[in-house]
């Protein structure tokens, strides 16, 4: 068809030129964050400058996502019906030599944000994990647990329905619970034997009931 019209003359230069402009490939030369739009150069088309181009999005009503392009970025650009340069849309990001994925998994789904925070999901292994930058904090949930590396301040009640192992120590203004225990013994038996013990020759010999 191009060719054709090509052969047609100068008549329809510029219909030809609006038809290999409908989709390009584009550099992202500014961003409107708020109003979700960019501005690209076109280097197919002398680096040409777009008007305010409005950017797909997965969801706009009632679930929203917001995830602004950034300059430079390489994106793909529809330009309808006939490549008229103020009614375009960008369909979204490319990846090129430059701008690569960060894991090559393709069981892996996740995101990698500028400051190189991530957020991960392999599907095979059933593994979520989200670390934040230089990955001195992590979190990490699979079919047989979760694990946390991270200082942890919980600002309302916590309720555990089994057993709490503690490696360190505990600091605690008040502990309410059945049982209370450590490697050698339950705070139960040790106040029943507290309450229940003396010191011979008026306070002066060793307990007659030793603390277990």
């Amino acid at each position: 068809m191009i060719e054709q019209l090509i052969k047609t003359g100068k008549g329809t230069a510029d219909l030809l030129s609006r038809l290999m402009r409908i989709v390009c490939v584009g550099e992202v030369s500014a961003v409107d964050g708020g109003g979700q739009r960019v501005k690209v150069v076109l280097p197919s088309l002398d680096r040409m400058e777009s008007d305010w181009l409005r950017v797909l999005a997965r969801r706009s009503l009632g679930v929203r996502t917001s995830c602004n392009l950034k300059v430079g970025e390489q994106v793909l650009c529809l330009f309808p019906p006939l490549g008229d340069m103020m009614t375009g849309y960008v369909l979204g990001a490319l990846f090129n030599q430059q701008d690569v994925p960060f894991q090559d998994n393709p069981d892996v789904f996740g995101i990698e944000f500028e400051d190189g925070a991530k957020l991960t999901y392999d599907q095979t292994s059933h593994t979520l994990q989200f670390s934040l930058p230089g990955g001195s904090r992590l979190f990490e949930m699979t079919p047989d647990g979760a694990r946390m590396v991270s200082k942890l301040d919980i600002d309302g009640e916590v309720t555990i329905s089994k057993g709490l192992t503690v490696t360190e120590g505990v600091q605690a203004n008040t502990v309410t619970a059945s049982s209370v225990s450590d490697s050698v013994g339950d705070m139960s038996t040790m106040r029943n034997q507290y309450n229940q013990h003396g010191h011979p020759d008026n306070g002066a010999g060793a307990p007659n009931v030793p603390m277990s």
